[in-house]
């Protein structure tokens, strides 16, 4: 797991993704990455990442419907109930705001 702050992230070496597994991160960052159009920065549509939609963000997309945002990323979505299956085989980005999701998935 890499824990980040609301600034960014304490570390983000993708050099051991292919050893560890997949990679899982919130949607916004899938959101913002892909705006930087960066090839080197990890998409959510690269085969081992999976986005993950923490509740928060959830409300302010509904809030906003901004349901183009949620269903860019669809077909990657990781599921809360599907986290605790996995963590054994995934890293995941996410900030502290949620935490509350995460230990809430088991």
């Amino acid at each position: 797991m890499v824990v980040t702050s609301e600034h960014g992230p304490d570390c983000f070496g993708l050099q051991g993704l292919q050893a560890i597994g997949r990679l899982i991160i919130d949607m916004y960052t899938a959101h913002v990455v892909r705006a930087t159009a960066n090839p080197k920065l990890p998409q959510a549509n690269w085969d081992d990442i999976d986005v993950f939609l923490p509740g928060s963000q959830r409300y302010r997309i509904i809030k906003d419907k901004r349901f183009d945002v949620s269903n860019a990323y669809r077909e990657h979505r990781v599921c809360p109930e599907a986290l605790a299956e996995a963590a054994a085989r995934s890293v995941m980005l996410f900030r502290p705001s949620m935490m509350r999701d995460v230990e809430s998935a088991g």
